[in-house]
């Protein structure tokens, strides 16, 4: 059974695939929606470490798409950093989203956080169907 769900699961571990470009969008787009002014202490610990361990997830499928002789070690190491800058940078990514949506909603956009989640939808599949194309180029 473990391998059958290995085998299932293995698309969306290569950042070349449609399944992880689906996935991952979907995953950025459900973070987005998420206003993290209105988080308690512990949701908003939750919340950052889903944007960690989707950022370090996306990465280390992007490694796996590349060059394979790259060391596994430096491979884990620049995953694990990635994790780490983003949780690092969680408070000005939070500022700098509250003043995303305030400046949506003073231009008199309806859902500004909507509107947010379908930008960062789109930026996120077309980062992925670009950086796919470079990787079969």
């Amino acid at each position: 059974m473990t391998s059958r769900l290995r085998t299932a699961l293995a698309p969306l571990h290569d950042a070349r695939t449609l399944a992880h470009g689906l996935v991952s969008t979907g995953l950025t787009v459900g973070l987005t929606l998420i206003d993290p002014r209105e988080l308690t202490v512990g949701q908003r610990f939750l919340y950052r470490s889903a944007n960690a361990a989707l950022s370090a997830w996306m990465v280390r499928a992007s490694f796996l798409a590349e060059d394979p002789r790259m060391p596994d070690a430096v491979r884990r190491g620049i995953t694990v950093g990635a994790a780490g800058a983003v949780l690092g940078s969680m408070e000005l990514h939070e500022a700098m989203d509250a003043r995303l949506v305030r400046l949506l909603e003073r231009l008199g956009v309806e859902r500004p956080r909507g509107t947010l989640a379908i930008t960062s939808g789109a930026l996120c599949l077309g980062t992925w169907y670009l950086a796919r194309r470079s990787l079969e180029s």
